[in-house]
């Protein structure tokens, strides 16, 4: 018997946006659904919270959203 063990816990903090939208398209979702997320995707811009104040704005370029966003 053999095992395999993969941690892909980092692994939707890793994934380019553009190459998932083309998969999106080759896997033959709706060209609707492809552009409400190209469109969410495109606006989202993320700080960061450190020592009680924030960084500046800034774009997100790759990354799978996850979690509630608090």
């Amino acid at each position: 018997m053999y095992a395999a063990s993969l941690d892909v816990s980092k692994a939707f903090d890793k994934v380019n946006n553009f190459k998932l939208f083309q998969s999106l398209i080759k896997a033959g979702m709706p060209l609707c659904m492809i552009l409400l997320l190209v469109c969410w995707y495109d606006k989202l811009l993320v700080t960061v919270r450190w020592n009680g104040g924030f960084s500046y704005w800034f774009a997100v370029r790759s990354g799978v959203q996850q979690g509630s966003g608090h």
